[in-house]
């Protein structure tokens, strides 16, 4: 799932996409892998490359402080940290940096968003799903769209949930699906994007 959000401040585009999705925690670090990983980056990349020619990518840690050299976990030190340079050799056209400390690694986001003289990144990707979704709907809330990257058709969706606990109260607002329909607008403008294998 990737999410995007374009600011109505600085018209910046921040994208989240996630390695792993709904699933528990402790299953995170046995679904990771060199080849997910890839996967995952030539998609953001190519959903990037739809906006920049040369888009500059942010991988964030899996562990705290992204395993703080393996005081905080071994996963960057032992494969995480070779395969984003594996990643970075066959894809020379991308600025790539990671892994991030998660702390961190969403900083520059909350700038992009409210500064329009701040520095910009393309997209980041999350190791999951509460560690991409918590600074986007933080930062992005109500602007913020869920899509579905490699469909040969376009899905969006608000980024939140249903809202059971206000059907009928007159308490929901619609920015969310306002945004859903103009980002499905915006992305049928370009037709590389179906078929993002």
């Amino acid at each position: 799932m990737l999410f995007t959000a374009k600011s109505p401040i600085t018209n910046w585009r921040f994208n989240t996409l996630l390695a792993t999705t709904h699933i528990p925690l402790r299953e995170v670090p046995k679904q990771l892998s060199t080849e997910l990983i890839h996967a995952k980056l030539d998609l953001l990349a190519k959903f990037c490359k739809n906006y920049v020619n040369s888009p500059l990518l942010k991988v964030a840690g899996l562990n705290p402080h992204a395993g703080e050299e393996g005081i905080l976990g071994n996963e960057e030190k032992n494969w995480i940290n070779n395969a984003i340079k594996s990643w970075i050799k066959k894809n020379k056209e991308v600025k790539l940096l990671g892994p991030i400390s998660p702390d961190t690694c969403w900083n520059s986001s909350a700038k992009a968003w409210r500064e329009k003289t701040a520095p910009r990144h393309d997209g980041i990707l999350a190791m999951y799903h509460d560690q991409g979704l918590i600074p986007i709907k933080v930062i992005a809330l109500n602007y913020s769209v869920n899509t579905t990257l490699g469909l040969p058709f376009i899905r969006t969706s608000p980024d939140h949930g249903t809202g059971f606990d206000i059907a009928g109260k007159g308490l929901a607002q619609s920015q969310s699906m306002v945004e859903a329909i103009k980002t499905a607008i915006d992305l049928t403008k370009d037709s590389k994007l179906f078929n993002a294998h």
